[in-house]
């Protein structure tokens, strides 16, 4: 009977070891799932180039994942927040770069050519530009391929649409020189021809009225004839 206590005793104690030592892989995964998920969507209007709105502070570890090296902003720092945005991209090993864009004025050459030399710093490697929402990547990122790349007006413009411009166009628009296309006319229809009437009756003739028999002539004996003189009185 003690036997079988001590070899009962010894089983359970061997089994506590293992489940001290076994890995948490329940723990694993979802440490896992939270570094694929993002929410921030990345477009990617040339190879090479990312372009975004506004990065969560959980998101680095997944862009890193995409090969991104670098990571521009364009958000200066009173937007941000008291964020230290430099500091989460630098913990995971990408390179941080900043060209403040405080209003719509601030897109122009000087920063256009700032843009580009933050994109030739990665050495071909690809960068994430940022801003809020994309709308300042993307009128950036248009100047910055007409001015420093040569690129026709309308294909720079079309590359910023891809990277995120909206209402930034106007502005790239009048800097280039470049005033928006007059939408095509509407065809034209064919005129709709207006209802027949219908043919209007002739109209009825009035009925003529009986002409009127022409009055009797006077005769003779009462034309002018003057009355006869009393007959004479008889004799007795």
């Amino acid at each position: 009977m003690s036997r079988i206590l001590i070899a009962a005793s010894l089983c359970l104690a061997a089994q506590m070891g293992m489940a001290q030592h076994a890995p948490d892989h329940t723990a694993t995964r979802a440490s896992e799932g939270e570094v694929a998920t993002t929410s921030t969507q990345l477009m990617n209007p040339r190879p090479g180039v990312y372009t975004a709105a506004q990065p969560g502070t959980n998101e680095w570890k997944s862009i890193k994942k995409r090969g991104i090296t670098t990571v521009v902003n364009l958000r200066p720092m009173k937007e941000m927040g008291g964020r230290d945005e430099a500091k989460e991209v630098r913990a995971e090993g990408m390179s941080y770069i900043e060209v403040p864009i405080f209003t719509l004025q601030d897109i122009n050459a000087v920063n256009a050519k700032k843009l580009k030399a933050a994109l030739n710093a990665a050495n071909g490697k690809p960068v994430l530009v940022h801003c809020a929402s994309g709308n300042r990547v993307g009128g950036l990122m248009a100047l910055m391929a007409a001015l420093e790349e040569h690129m026709p007006a309308e294909q720079a413009i079309a590359l910023g649409k891809s990277a995120g411009m909206q209402s930034s166009e106007a502005r790239v628009r009048e800097l280039l020189n470049a005033p928006k296309p007059a939408p095509a006319p509407a065809p034209a229809m064919a005129p709709i021809a207006a209802p027949t009437a219908a043919p209007t009756a002739a109209p009825t003739a009035a009925p003529t009225a009986a002409p009127t028999a022409a009055p009797a002539p006077a005769s003779a004996s009462s034309v002018n004839t003057p009355p006869a003189p009393p007959a004479p009185p008889k004799k007795d």
